[in-house]
């Protein structure tokens, strides 16, 4: 979805569609009693949705390749189920923690961009 968007709109209103997007397919998962995401803060998530959109789409920009981009995600999920991820999104915007992990990837994203783009 992210070449398709890109081919209409620059790079960060594409990734920022495709982050509203990925939120309302995700959004369910505070619907299910059983799921872990149930109870979280709304918002910590919709900015962990924001900045995976910009990692993912500057990890496609660099490899042009889906794949990597899923092997991303299984490796995120895969810590989120080793650690306990939502002590750190949940109290936003109370941790310093939370800013700086996603103002770190969000600006090593936008720079993959970049340097991706002068290719």
């Amino acid at each position: 979805m992210q070449p398709e968007l890109e081919k209409k709109f620059p790079f960060p209103i594409a990734t920022s569609f495709t982050a509203v997007i990925w939120y309302i397919w995700h959004f369910p998962e505070w619907a299910m009693p059983t799921s872990n995401h149930y109870g979280d803060s709304l918002i910590g998530f919709a900015i962990t949705i924001f900045v995976s959109s910009f990692v993912g789409a500057a990890i496609y920009k660099a490899t042009k390749s889906s794949l990597a981009c899923a092997v991303y995600h299984v490796f995120i999920n895969a810590i989120g189920a080793v650690y306990d991820w939502n002590a750190l999104f949940d109290a936003y915007p109370k941790t310093n923690g939370m800013l700086l992990y996603f103002g770190i990837i969000f600006v090593a994203s936008i720079i993959i961009w970049v340097v991706c783009d002068m290719k």
